[in-house]
């Protein structure tokens, strides 16, 4: 697998060098590339384009020579493209090509199966579903009871034999429908289980047609395919979820019947490591392949079915990314793939890019388990077919959908399983954090003691520090995972986070009503209670010591009871994580503060911060300063210490920072005698920058009665910054700051979402200069990448635009 982020070569470095040696000239540097994530939406973008150009007058796609033998398949595989690559249902291009779908005759096992999914995303009228499901029913080929696959057609039962490409197809048709509300007996769905159970050959793969007399592959090579693969495992996956729903139940104790029994785990597991094997990445993605797109399309699917980010060691959506993005063929405008058959290629292609890109809400982290047997630890390897990471595998698939529906307008969520240890070899941990940053929950559960290793560990830290939130829970309530979490994380020296506790939320803590509908009621806090870790005014650690993942896997969230309460939690969680702001597209690179290697002696001529202490929580955000100057290292080359160093105002070494932060939750107050050196600093050209943390009305409060200390006389006192201020200016940033995304409260009124405000900032001026800049509303958690919706005050590209604006306007 390629690294997330490029290393710095030999030729870099060189080139760095030359360029501080004026007598050399330097050669022209190469323009930056543009971001995957940037060129993906582009592919999606001339991919529709390519689309919604061939159609034809009558609404179909048949063009590609299809339309003759399967008269509809290539136009329900182009609508099922278009409207997961984001054409809205109601669009004519859509609406068209289904008047010609409706008129197509069920006579075609991929034709109805592809024409029942688009059926089910558009909203389709049930009865038509519903015919077309009966149709496929109808369809199978049977041994008595016993199921022996689909074929083209009912029309050749009797001739041929049955094959994996059809059995598939009719399989995603029945589950979309059942996904839609038209009832599939379950009898169906253990008979398929129990086909992919028995056709599976020994090294884990799975071919085109199986022959039941001598139980082998048929076909002229008697091998397994990748294509058939993938279609076995994620048929596997669809048949026993489908069964499962509702297979845990309680036992009354806190613990429940069946959990982590699956019995198709062993040839699931089996099928991965078979993918893994011959995974089809570099050189081995070739467009000769007459089954590329196919594959791909089949790789997004167990990808996604399956949650992992990483088949063996490659990352499968990065990859297919890269290789779909240079092989799309734009010298013509055309924005097709493929040369045999653009519509079919281009539509596997769209669909592999759309669905895989979907944003990823939370990251299922796997780890080892400790048992503790005769007072040994014995380690249990996150490997094999039952790991206790994953005792219900289907924990965070249904959280998110919840959460999909009913706290982001059902915008397509989705969820993955991390193994750091299945990326590349050598890859740094924080590198792993920048790429687990793309979901902002890193969840993970178990019954045994949790174990991460020390690069896992590290990874988390840096995960932590950026803004992400660790929800962790004990399945089954476990004692042994309630102990072996709390000595994960508090253990000297090698816990992760040794210098903090973890701490019993009280009940005025914003997660139990952060979704603004699922306030959870105080009696339920006592029966679910919730622990965490506070990191500034973030809690960036919650933990459930009581079950949660059995209900959501069980998903029946509609009992009115504990169950309902589960999915309640767990979206209360998600909401304090996110702000209820979706995550950004996956592969969107992920910004990284990383320790300053300047920290220890800062050069002549950088700038430093120095952050004022108060004796109220003058640390509530650490690491605002760090993550600007960050951002504004890597984003103007302005030479920044990212450490900041704490001073009191009252002291006389704060005359040797040129730029103050200061930022708070509580209310303070500091001796005003020995306010002279701080207000000798600003009457000279310093700088106080400072923020009220979460909007806090204390903080603010205090704020304004200490200018008035600073400056008892009211020769200069606090003012609104004028919105045509230079401060604001396009001259100063480059582009105007017209607007910011902010949360505010007044006039009775609390946004629960970011709005968008123009820019209030507060000034104290001396001498025709800004001495002083305050914002009422939080910058510095903003900073910290913090988003829960309690926190009133700007998103982060916002308090990343003004708190740039300051530092630009300190040294101009």
């Amino acid at each position: 697998m390629r690294p997330p982020f490029a290393l710095v070569t030999a030729a870099a470095l060189l080139l760095s060098a030359l360029l501080l040696v004026p007598s050399v000239p330097a050669p022209a540097a190469d323009p930056p590339q543009e971001p995957l994530v940037n060129k993906v939406k582009t592919a999606i973008d001339r991919g529709k384009e390519h689309l919604i150009a061939k159609q034809t007058r009558e609404g179909d796609w048949e063009v590609d020579g299809t339309g003759s033998s399967r008269p509809g398949g290539s136009t329900a595989l182009a609508l099922l493209a278009l409207l997961n690559a984001g054409v809205p249902p109601d669009d004519p291009v859509i609406q068209k090509g289904l008047e010609y779908l409706r008129k197509v005759e069920q006579k075609h096992t991929y034709v109805v199966s592809l024409r029942t999914m688009v059926y089910c995303l558009v909203g389709e009228n049930k009865e038509r579903i519903a015919d077309d499901v009966k149709w496929l029913l109808e369809a199978r080929h049977m041994d008595g009871a016993k199921f022996l696959g689909w074929t083209y057609g009912i029309y050749d039962k009797t001739t041929t034999h049955p094959d994996n490409s059809n059995t598939q197809y009719a399989l995603l048709g029945l589950h979309e429908a059942q996904l839609a509300g038209i009832a599939i007996d379950p009898k169906v769905w253990e008979s398929i289980r129990d086909y992919y159970l028995n056709t599976q050959t020994s090294d884990g793969g799975y071919g085109y047609q199986w022959d039941w007399a001598n139980n082998v592959i048929l076909g002229p090579t008697g091998r397994p395919r990748f294509t058939m693969t993938t279609a076995g495992l994620c048929g596997l996956i669809i048949a026993g979820n489908d069964i499962n729903t509702g297979r845990e139940t309680p036992n009354g104790d806190g613990t429940w019947k069946k959990c982590g029994e699956y019995l198709e785990n062993e040839k699931a597991t089996r099928a991965l490591d078979w993918l893994a094997k011959n995974f089809p990445a570099g050189d081995r993605l070739s467009r000769a392949d007459p089954y590329l797109y196919y594959s791909l399309y089949g790789i997004e699917r167990a990808g996604r079915l399956t949650g992992l980010r990483f088949i063996g060691e490659h990352d499968w959506y990065r990859v297919g990314c890269e290789f779909l993005v240079a092989e799309q063929n734009t010298h013509d405008g055309k924005g097709s793939w493929g040369s045999g058959g653009p519509i079919v290629n281009s539509s596997f292609a769209l669909l592999f890019l759309s669905k895989g890109r979907t944003p990823i809400l939370i990251s299922k982290l796997t780890h080892d388990g400790i048992a503790k047997r005769d007072g040994l630890d014995i380690r249990l390897k996150a490997s094999g077919e039952r790991t206790d990471w994953n005792n219900d595998r289907n924990d965070a698939r249904h959280l998110v959908e919840f959460a999909s529906r009913e706290l982001f307008k059902r915008k397509p969520m989705g969820w993955q399983v991390f193994n750091a240890r299945e990326a590349a070899p050598g890859i740094k941990s924080e590198n792993l954090a920048a790429e687990l940053l793309q979901s902002p929950i890193a969840y993970f559960n178990g019954h045994l003691g949790p174990d991460f290793n020390d690069t896992e560990k590290e990874m988390l830290r840096t995960y932590v520090r950026n803004g992400g939130l660790i929800f962790a829970e004990a399945c089954c309530g476990s004692k042994e995972f309630d102990a072996g979490f709390r000595k994960l994380m508090t253990d000297r020296p090698n816990g992760l986070f040794p210098e903090l506790e973890l701490t019993e939320l009280p009940d005025d803590h914003p997660v139990w009503t952060a979704a603004g509908k699922f306030a959870i009621p105080p009696a339920a806090r006592r029966r679910f209670p919730l622990y965490g870790m506070q990191m500034g005014c973030k809690t960036a650690v919650i933990y459930s010591p009581k079950d949660l993942s059995c209900r959501w896997e069980s998903n029946q969230y509609a009992d009115n009871g504990d169950n309902e309460l589960a999915f309640h939690i767990g979206a209360n969680v998600i909401a304090y994580a996110t702000g209820l702001e979706p995550p950004p597209d996956r592969l969107t690179q992920m910004p990284v503060s990383r320790e300053d290697p300047l920290a220890r002696k800062v050069p002549r001529g950088f700038l430093k911060v120095g952050q004022l202490k108060h004796d109220g929580d003058s640390n509530a955000a650490a690491q605002a300063m760090p993550n600007l100057m960050a951002e504004l290292r890597e984003k103007t080359g302005l030479d920044v210490a990212l450490k900041t160093h704490e001073v009191w105002p009252t002291k006389k070494n704060v005359v040797e920072y040129k730029f103050l932060y200061m930022h708070g939750r509580k209310n303070f107050s500091l001796p005003k005698d020995q306010l002279d050196d701080l207000r000798f600093n600003l009457e000279h050209r310093g700088l106080l920058f400072a923020d009220a943390c979460c909007g806090s009305n204390s903080f603010d409060k205090s704020f304004r009665e200490f200018i008035g200390d600073l400056w008892p006389d009211k020769k200069y006192k606090l003012e609104p910054i004028p919105v045509k201020d230079e401060l604001y200016g396009k001259e100063l940033n480059g582009t105007g700051i017209a607007s910011v995304r902010c949360r505010r409260e007044g006039a009775g009124q609390r946004d629960t979402k970011y709005q968008e405000y123009e820019p209030f900032l507060e000034g104290v001026k001396i001498k025709g200069r800004w001495a002083v800049i305050y914002s009422r509303w939080d910058i510095g958690c903003a900073l910290e990448k913090h988003k829960s919706p309690d926190c009133m005050g700007h998103d982060y590209d916002s308090a990343v635009r003004l708190g740039r604006a300051v530092v630009l306007y300190h040294l101009h």
